[in-house]
């Protein structure tokens, strides 16, 4: 009995032996193919703006000068911008500046300073607001034009 059972080990062992040497031969000779997912699309894909309502008016300006500072925009938008909302706007804060030194002077000259000090604050108050705006204005397009005149033309 012992000489049977020890046969039938041997018999299942190079069953297994025979098993095993197929499946490495299988895989020697068969190539690996590594699949890599594409990317999953958006959950939330980003809504277009129409612009007909106030606040979609003001994302679309939003979006239109970040546009602008990032120098995504085409050049010849860049320089478009310059000249419809960048020139104006130091044309206008200039002649508002002038204006402006131009009173203080006369009421200086005059040594009337405290009958129109509100009219002094108001015009100070003015040119300063200008300035914020004009100044942000140059620096969105000034950024922009930069970073488009550092990157090469697309072929």
């Amino acid at each position: 009995m012992n000489d049977n059972m020890n046969d039938n080990m041997n018999d299942k062992m190079n069953d297994n032996d025979d098993y095993f040497k197929s499946q490495n031969q299988f895989n020697n000779d068969r190539k690996i193919f590594i699949e890599i997912p594409s990317s999953p699309p958006l959950q939330h894909p980003p809504k277009i703006s129409s612009g007909f309502e106030p606040l979609e008016s003001i994302h679309l300006e939003g979006e239109t000068y970040r546009n602008l500072s990032r120098g995504h925009a085409p050049r010849w938008v860049m320089y478009s911008s310059w000249v419809v909302l960048g020139l104006p706007i130091l044309f206008a804060f200039g002649i508002g500046l002038a204006a402006t030194i131009e009173l203080l002077k006369y009421y200086l000259i005059r040594g009337n300073i405290e009958e129109h000090l509100y009219e002094i604050f108001c015009m100070v108050v003015g040119v300063g607001g200008s300035l914020i705006f004009a100044v942000g204005i140059v620096y969105i397009l000034t950024k922009g034009t930069r970073l488009k005149s550092g990157k090469p033309k697309r072929q």
